[in-house]
């Protein structure tokens, strides 16, 4: 007779507790909606499918012609925080950060007009500021970080790049996944 495994007999390692194979996790979520979004807001002169959601903000395709330029990336940023204290007995608050990089080309005249770049930040940090996030219930609020308005890196390789942190309040209940 085959001895029996320990944990068949101690419930908490045998509850079937996990995540449904339909779950998404709510960081996934709010990258999706934030790109959703932005490609609504119809920011003049960038083709919807200049706007992409990728891993890292990275403009290679950009600079290499794979995707037509002025354009947006929108990634994740650092990682998530979950402050101690923060939310109520049963839910917890969770901070996600998205990345909205913007990319236009740029041929390093210093006297360049900014205007274009800047209507779009604007547009973009007003979309979201203070405000929960459709599709995504357990957003409760977003703030808007702004980062450099000119990134010097890109800027020398011909290249301006502008940059939105967007962080968002997630109530999320203790203890499960869904």
């Amino acid at each position: 007779m085959k001895p029996a495994a320990l944990w068949q007999f101690l419930p908490q390692f045998n509850d079937g507790y996990q995540a449904p194979s339909t779950y998404v996790p709510v960081y996934s979520r709010c990258l999706t909606a934030v790109w959703r979004r932005i490609r609504n807001l119809g920011l003049a002169g960038i083709a919807p499918t200049s706007i992409v959601l990728r891993k890292v903000a990275w403009s290679r395709e950009f600079a290499q012609g794979q995707l037509s330029l002025p354009g947006v990336i929108v990634s994740p940023e650092g990682s998530e925080s979950m402050p101690l204290g923060s939310g109520t007995n049963l839910r917890d608050d969770i901070g996600y950060a998205v990345l909205v990089t913007i990319l236009t080309a740029d041929n390093e005249q210093i006297a360049g007009s900014l205007k274009s770049p800047l209507e779009w930040r604007e547009t973009i940090a007003r979309a979201f500021s203070q405000q929960p996030l459709p599709d995504v219930e357990e957003v409760i609020r977003c703030t808007v970080e702004p980062r450099a308005v000119v990134g010097p890196d890109a800027y020398q390789r011909g290249l301006l790049q502008s940059s939105l942190v967007l962080r968002f309040v997630s109530r999320e209940r203790r203890g499960q996944f869904y």
